[in-house]
């Protein structure tokens, strides 16, 4: 129970410091505007910003399923569930990864 406990703090710390620095300021937005002060143009999303945020929560998801798969040893039954459920996980943030990835060259 505990080390479950542990494997889910982990992964949704390293997905919130990873993902939230990418967000743009207001400030950022208003400096990139153009035009008139008055008028400003409507934000539009960088999707490179989330680049490397996702490109880190995937790698970090890939450590920690190949860390369940070597330790499976220890405690088949529990670490066997976790490591498909990490697998699952690690495919959908390399697929948003691909995803962010073709936005922004796009």
């Amino acid at each position: 129970m505990r080390l479950k406990s542990i494997l889910l703090a982990f992964s949704a710390a390293i997905v919130l410091i990873s993902i939230v620095p990418a967000v743009p300021a207001q400030e950022e937005i208003e400096q990139e505007a153009t035009g008139s002060a008055d008028v400003l143009p409507k934000p539009r999303f960088a999707w490179y910003r989330l680049t490397i945020p996702f490109g880190i929560t995937t790698f970090s998801l890939l450590v920690l399923t190949l860390l369940a798969g070597w330790f499976m040893r220890l405690k088949r039954k529990l670490l066997f569930k976790w490591h498909r459920r990490l697998a699952i996980t690690t495919l959908i943030a390399a697929l948003c990864h691909l995803l962010v990835v073709i936005l922004s060259r796009s």
